[in-house]
């Protein structure tokens, strides 16, 4: 159609770009996972509850592989590789994603089959690609899509969870 928009990369190697909102927690770059080279491997110790209470300390930090800032607001979607490391079958519901831009404002998605583009079922210890529709993001019109410096992560629950290709 010619009006195709092209994705843009935020992060695939998280070299030096990596980094829990708090030290007693886990996200770290590391060679492979099942598969893929270079990935981001998240882990919060403890529970949080219904109401994301400690969000704040269970973020997983993404800061973009050029080291400054991304333009995403040409996109539909934010795109990420998920890999639940656990036996029990896991829920994008247990998800939140915040973005946050040059002027360290904020928005914020606990992940639903709402605002995810395609099944929102998770498979264990298989790498899926999830896609997080931008338009319903609530408070995405309030940030600068065009200077997102970092992408945050956060899992409800205590698991192993690794993370690649964020676009």
């Amino acid at each position: 159609s010619g009006d195709e928009v092209q994705s843009v990369e935020f992060n695939s190697d998280f070299k030096g770009t990596v980094q829990p909102s708090v030290s007693d927690n886990l996200f770290q770059h590391e060679d492979n996972k099942d598969g893929h080279q270079d990935v981001a491997h998240w882990k919060a110790y403890h529970d949080d509850d219904s109401n994301w209470t400690y969000k704040d300390k269970r973020w997983g930090i993404v800061s973009p592989q050029n080291g400054e800032s991304v333009d995403i607001s040409g996109q539909e979607y934010l795109s990420f590789d998920f890999y639940f490391d656990n036996d029990r079958i896991p829920s994008l519901n247990n998800m939140l994603i915040c973005l946050e831009d040059s002027n360290g404002k904020t928005c914020e998605v606990q992940l639903s089959s709402q605002n995810v583009y395609g099944s929102a079922s998770l498979p264990s210890r298989q790498w899926k690609t999830i896609r997080v529709y931008l338009d319903r993001i609530q408070g995405i019109e309030q940030i600068d899509k065009m200077q997102i410096t970092k992408v945050k992560l956060a899992f409800r629950y205590e698991r192993d969870i690794y993370l690649d290709n964020i676009v």
